[in-house]
C-alpha cells in the first residue's frame, strides 16, 4: 500500500483531499499494475460505507452491460468496406502501388497481408491516409508560419523564432496547445472510419474533385498517398532538425 499512500500524498500537495473512494480508486489502479494487490482492493472496498458499496456495484454492472452491448454492435456493424478493400482481387490493384517502389511498406507492417486478421490492412490504410493528410497540412503550416511570417497563434514577450522552437514558450502553452487539443479531438470525432466505405472516404468533397472514371480516381488516390508519404517524411525531418540543432529550417 506504500505506492497508494505516495499517490495520496502527491494529490494532497496539489490540494486534493483524501477520501475512502479515492483510496479505493488508487488501490484498484495500483492493482492493474501489480496483481498481488488485488487482496488489498477487497480490503479497502470493505472499508467503504454500504451505500457507496452498492453504488459501486451498480456502476460496475452497468459498465459491463454497456461494454457487452458495444461488442455486439461491433460484431453486427456493416463491414462491407473492409471486406471489399481486403479482398484478394483488390490487393493487386490497391491504390498506392506506384513505381519504382510498388507496394510501399518499408517497415513490413503488411508483410504476409493475406494472413493478417480481418480489418488490419484496412486500419493500416486508414492510418496512412489520416497521417498523410495531417502531415501535408502541417508542412504547409510550417511554410506559412516561417517563410511567410504568418503566425496568428503566437503571442509572447520573446521574439518569434520558428514554428517549432517558439511552441515551447509559456504563452504558447496557454494559447496554442489547448486549441490544438480541441482541434485534434474534433478531427478524431468527425473522421471515425465508416467500415462500410473504402479507407479514408469521409464523404467530404466540397469542390467536386472526385472523378467518376475509375482510372482517373486511381490516379488521384495515388497522388494523395504519394504526397502524404512525402509530407510525413518532410515533417519529421523539419521537426527533428530544429529540435536537434536549435536552428530553424527556413
Amino acid at each position: 500500500m506504500a505506492q497508494v499512500q505516495a499517490m495520496q500524498d502527491t494529490l494532497k500537495r496539489y490540494g486534493v483531499p483524501s477520501s475512502p473512494m479515492q483510496k479505493l480508486a488508487l488501490t484498484q489502479l495500483a492493482a492493474t499494475r501489480d496483481p498481488s494487490m488485488r487482496a488489498q482492493v477487497k480490503e479497502v472496498f470493505s472499508e467503504v460505507d454500504p451505500a457507496t458499496q452498492d453504488k459501486v456495484r451498480r456502476v460496475s454492472k452497468e459498465v459491463i452491460a454497456r461494454a457487452e452491448a458495444g461488442a455486439d454492435l461491433m460484431m453486427n456493424e456493416d463491414r462491407s468496406g473492409i471486406i471489399a478493400f481486403e479482398s484478394p482481387e483488390n490487393r493487386a490493384k490497391m491504390p498506392g502501388q506506384t513505381g519504382p517502389l510498388g507496394f510501399w511498406d518499408p517497415l513490413k507492417f503488411a508483410e504476409g497481408s493475406v494472413n493478417l486478421p480481418e480489418g488490419r490492412l484496412y486500419f493500416y490504410r486508414e492510418a496512412e491516409l489520416k497521417n498523410g493528410r495531417i502531415s501535408m497540412l502541417a508542412v504547409l503550416g510550417l511554410l506559412l508560419t516561417d517563410a511567410g511570417g504568418f503566425h496568428p497563434f503566437y503571442e509572447g514577450s520573446t521574439p518569434y523564432t520558428s514554428p517549432v522552437l517558439s511552441h515551447f514558450t509559456p504563452e504558447m502553452a496557454k494559447n496554442f496547445w489547448p486549441s490544438l487539443a480541441i482541434a485534434c479531438g474534433l478531427a478524431e470525432l468527425f473522421s471515425y472510419p465508416d467500415k462500410s466505405k473504402a479507407p479514408g472516404d469521409l464523404g467530404f468533397d466540397p469542390l467536386g474533385l472526385k472523378p467518376t472514371d475509375e482510372k482517373e480516381f486511381m490516379v488521384l488516390q495515388n497522388k494523395e498517398l504519394n504526397n502524404g508519404r512525402l509530407a510525413m517524411m518532410a515533417y519529421a525531418g523539419i521537426i527533428g532538425k530544429e529540435l536537434l540543432t536549435g536552428v530553424k529550417v527556413f
